[in-house]
């Protein structure tokens, strides 16, 4: 999602934030593919960061 809005907040292209992007989005490829549960600890925990921002939760852990 962040690497959509970006996008969108930059709207021309430039090479500078397409490289950033492809690193970032590389480096989570390079994790997932070592651990296949990650993407769902990273959804749960931004999730919970989402609750909190919106003041549905407490402390975040």
């Amino acid at each position: 999602m962040s690497e959509i809005a970006t996008r969108v907040v930059f709207d021309r292209p430039n090479s500078a934030v397409i490289d950033n992007q492809a690193a970032y989005i590389g480096g989570w490829l390079k994790q997932i593919k070592q651990d296949k549960k990650l993407v769902i600890a990273a959804a749960g925990a931004a999730q919970r960061a989402a609750d909190w921002i919106r003041g549905e939760r407490g402390a975040v852990d």
